[in-house]
């Protein structure tokens, strides 16, 4: 029910926007009736279920036509036939056919009930007629992806009036989460990149390598199979031997013409973390912008805690997250602390890292790895307080020579 309802709001949003053009109204009702179709059905499913709990559901049978309930069933699943280019053949006598059904359902509720469960009879037996099952699984995904998509919408209608009045002087809006053993950032942001870019820029495995290697963490990257394998280590220049390696199990959830996801995860990482998660999902806002969710997730340990508590007494002291937990006499804000700090700041430099990595997108290959790290030096530099580390020459010497370092690699034979 709740996933029905975030894209019912969305639609409702669109419809209520003057902006909005005629066609976008259109999608919107059609939204509406297909999500109000859905919890009608769920609703009508846990009556039933609560009738027989109760002990309360008697069955009496009465009989109807079978021809009429088929004919809808056809006309419903006709459309799906045709774009398979499949034949449907109806071969029925003309003497009526009865089907017995229990008086306790509605006329109506037959009309609705009997050609939705014949049409799934024949939309099923359509998916598996020569295709096998990955044509079933491929409908459920894309079915799986639309509802992405509408809930994604229906986030950025919610978060209208924070992206436009965002802190960040720029349409996003960061979060973050400690629960129990496990951290967790998220980023929604409105992007100047049409969706055409964005789609197959984040969907290319190949692409990840370009985009993390900007990190200060990252000090090298290799890609093969659906494996991505990190060498993670201090913000200062050192030996890939001296280094962790973050293997990240890649996988596209969803790449259509709207919705992209993209998953990113490993099980193990350094001094004791693991379940890392990155999520990238994205969809197309206009000709020319696009709406990108991106979340970074791990889980720690008893080593890693105790870890971290050594590097927050220490060096990471002074530093601060990006979430306004109050505000001082004056008005200046005070800034999260602690690990739900440590989070933040990692999850805005990997999401200046994509950002970094479309808008270099468009030059000519040559000149895409100096720009992507120029520019996502400056973009740190704008929230210095929270991401400040090194001096502009120092990161870009030493994010060259990872850069050369990874390529040389990667030209190299096996």
């Amino acid at each position: 029910m709740r996933n029905a309802l975030a894209p019912v709001r969305h639609a409702v949003a669109v419809v209520r926007d003057a902006s909005a053009s005629r066609k976008q109204h259109r999608w919107s009702l059609d939204v509406i009736e297909r999500q109000l179709q859905r919890m009608a059905l769920l609703l009508d499913n846990l009556l039933h279920v609560s009738r027989i709990t109760r002990g309360a559901l008697l069955l009496r049978r009465e009989r109807c036509a079978l021809q009429p309930i088929v004919t809808a069933a056809i006309e419903i699943a006709q459309s799906r036939f045709s774009e398979r280019h499949h034949q449907l053949a109806l071969d029925m006598p003309a003497a009526p056919l009865w089907l017995s059904t229990s008086d306790r359902e509605t006329q109506r509720q037959r009309q609705r009930r009997g050609p939705a469960l014949f049409s799934g009879v024949l939309l099923t037996l359509m998916l598996f007629a020569g295709c096998g099952s990955a044509s079933a699984q491929t409908a459920s995904a894309t079915t799986a992806s639309t509802q992405a998509a509408e809930a994604l919408h229906a986030k950025h209608a919610a978060l209208r009036d924070a992206l436009a009045n965002s802190p960040f002087q720029r349409p996003l809006v960061l979060e973050s989460q400690q629960a129990g053993g496990s951290l967790s950032g998220e980023v929604y942001a409105v992007l100047a990149q049409p969706f055409s870019v964005v789609g197959p820029s984040l969907q290319a495995l190949g692409n990840w390598c370009d985009i993390l290697i900007t990190h200060l963490n990252v000090k090298a990257c290799r890609s093969g199979g659906n494996t991505l394998r990190l060498a993670v280590g201090r913000k200062f220049d050192q030996p890939v031997a001296d280094t962790y390696e973050l293997a990240f199990d890649y996988r596209v959830a969803a790449s259509t013409a709207d919705h992209l996801d993209v998953t990113l995860s490993a099980d193990a990482g350094p001094v004791g973390t693991h379940d890392y998660r990155i999520v990238i999902e994205a969809v197309p806002l206009d000709a020319g912008s696009s709406f990108v969710h991106m979340s970074y997730a791990y889980a720690y340990g008893l080593a890693a805690r105790l870890a971290m508590q050594a590097y927050l007494a220490t060096v990471g002291h002074d530093k601060v997250g990006f979430s306004v937990v109050e505000r001082q006499a004056d008005g200046a804000p005070v800034y999260i602390g602690n690990v739900r700090g440590v989070v933040e700041r990692n999850t805005m430099r990997y999401f200046l890292a994509i950002d970094a990595f479309l808008g270099a997108a468009r030059l000519p290959p040559a000149e895409r790895a100096e720009r992507r790290i120029t520019d996502w030096f400056a973009a740190t530099e704008r929230y210095a307080r929270q991401l400040h580390e090194l001096e502009r020459d120092d990161y870009l010497a030493m994010k060259r020579k990872e850069i050369a370092r990874m390529q040389a690699a990667a030209s190299a034979p096996p």
